[in-house]
């Protein structure tokens, strides 16, 4: 059987149910979500935002001022961050990563930190306990720092601190890829309460209706993946059509497939930032909430897999505590191959592995970005992956990387 690097957390039951609390009870459900969501991040500053990317939104319209409008960032991110950053009447600054933490490079940072700096964003992307405690050790307290926890919903340090809380800010992605998916959502959680209440009334006040056919599109959207990804369909029919449409070099293909690689930047924030959350999508956030432990759990074992069978110098980093990471998919660092070129040996072998992570925004201004956009390589981790699934992709990676 082929297997496909999309796994998305629906089903015709999903949908039902989306109907009838939009019908009944979404109100009760929001209410629910919100409360739950409240007692895992054991805090009430937090906000439900119809997506990641307006809730980072937010949080920057309070940082940036006339005198403060830098953000220091390392641009290994997806676009739309940086545009958030442009919305908000803000510059990006752009810091290199340290390639064996994930995090913007520490020496980097203070030289560049100045009077006009209003904050700091870093991007969760695999760093470990020892990296994040290193990089709060040399600048929490002195700076605004923003987490952005799109990939790592879940993930906690060894003294059950969430991910989001660690800093001063955090948002997190609920979208149909992530972790925990609300189809589309997102959510800004703060430390300090009185930044949180200024926040809350920004946010509050430029607040709209979430339209419904968007809602209904996001949700037809689903259901063709759910039909085009289906185990079966997806062997006999999708995985070659994929196929010919890579030959072929279709690039309106690149863009349904990859839409986070080709956003579009407009003037001013675009409209959707300024939604509320979708209340009915709420029931799908509560039924992925219960299920996460286990999700967690079983990422973990396959991450287990990848570490025995592949090459050690494949690894970027080294976890002494696996909860630090939720391993939505699991980043290696190629030696000699491009991402793309073993993405497309390993299609022609049945897998299809995404080609890309994330993008280096400053189009290579910065060494270890490039880097990280042309040979880190993300291993799927999802259900229908098992193990002789893993040992047959790490063999192949591991012939063509030696």
């Amino acid at each position: 059987m082929k297997k496909s690097r999309i796994n998305i957390q629906t089903d015709i039951f999903s949908y039902i149910q989306i109907f009838f609390s939009a019908i009944f009870r979404s109100k009760k459900i929001i209410n629910k979500f919100r409360y739950e969501l409240q007692n895992f991040f054991k805090t009430k500053n937090l906000i439900i935002t119809s997506q990641g990317r307006s809730a980072c939104y937010f949080i920057l319209c309070h940082l940036i001022s006339n005198k403060k409008k830098k953000i220091l960032i390392s641009p290994f991110t997806l676009p739309e961050v940086i545009h958030s950053i442009f919305y908000a009447g803000g510059i990006p600054v752009y810091v290199d990563i340290d390639i064996k933490t994930g995090l913007p490079k520490i020496d980097d940072l203070e030289k560049l930190i100045a009077s006009d700096t209003a904050a700091i964003i870093i991007t969760h992307l695999y760093s470990n306990e020892s990296n994040i405690l290193q990089f709060k050790k040399y600048f929490f307290n002195k700076i605004p720092i923003i987490e952005d926890v799109a990939i790592n919903f879940g993930a906690k340090l060894e003294k059950n601190k969430p991910l989001g809380t660690i800093f001063d800010y955090g948002f997190c992605s609920f979208g149909i890829m992530k972790n925990l998916s609300t189809l589309n959502g997102g959510l800004l959680i703060v430390k300090d309460k009185k930044n949180f209440n200024k926040i809350l009334i920004n946010y509050e006040s430029k607040l709209t209706q979430y339209p419904l056919l968007p809602a209904l599109k996001l949700i037809y959207f689903c259901i063709l993946i759910d039909i085009f990804y289906n185990k079966i369909i997806f062997n006999y029919f999708t995985y070659y059509l994929i196929k010919f449409l890579i030959e072929k070099k279709i690039l309106a293909f690149e863009k349904f497939i990859y839409p986070g690689l080709y956003p579009k930047r407009f003037v001013n924030a675009p409209k959707n930032y300024f939604f509320n959350f979708f209340q009915s999508f709420a029931y799908l956030g509560l039924e992925n909430l219960k299920k996460l432990n286990n999700q967690l759990l079983y990422r973990k074992k396959k991450v287990l897999l990848y570490e025995k069978y592949l090459n050690k110098k494949l690894l970027i980093s080294n976890y002494k505590n696996y909860d630090e990471n939720v391993f939505l998919e699991f980043p290696i660092l190629l030696k000699k191959n491009s991402s793309k070129s073993i993405s497309l040996k390993l299609y022609e072998r049945g897998y299809d592995i995404r080609h890309t992570w994330y993008l280096d925004n400053s189009r290579s201004k910065v060494k270890n970005c490039a880097i990280a956009q042309k040979y880190i390589l993300c291993l799927p981790t999802h259900n229908n992956i098992f193990e002789r699934d893993i040992k047959k992709i790490s063999d192949i990676i591991n012939n063509l990387e030696n």
